[in-house]
């Protein structure tokens, strides 16, 4: 039987605790040349400009409720950006739950994908 030392354990926590520290700060909404690339804590998404027909703040639909949720007490109403795409003639839409956040603030990137994109506001 392996009996697990101290720093072993302290290791781990370490290494945990640094991820959950340092992630953040690189999730998000980036406006590069020709492309949206939306990054999250598992996958990077990469969105052509071109291909994007429509941006819209939705309410947040997730696995743990399997609803629409728009509220949240404490911290007021909350939002998510799908994405409406065209490729070949068929429409898609994306959501995209790393941008999920307040209202206001979602609204404002919504704006700035649209602005990228060049479509109307």
């Amino acid at each position: 039987m392996y009996a697990y030392a101290w720093w072993e354990i302290l290791v781990c926590a370490l290494l945990v605790g640094c991820f959950l520290a340092a992630g953040p700060w690189f999730l998000g909404v980036r406006l590069v040349p020709g492309a949206v690339v939306v990054k999250g804590w598992f996958r990077t998404r990469r969105i052509l400009v071109e291909r994007i027909i429509k941006v819209e703040p939705v309410e947040c639909i997730s696995m743990l409720v399997g609803f629409g949720v728009g509220f949240i007490p404490f911290i007021g109403k909350v939002r998510m950006i799908e994405v409406e795409t065209e490729e070949r003639g068929r429409w898609r839409g994306t959501s995209l739950p790393e941008t999920l956040g307040r209202y206001n603030t979602t609204l404002l990137v919504a704006r700035e994908i649209r602005a990228h994109a060049g479509l109307a506001r």
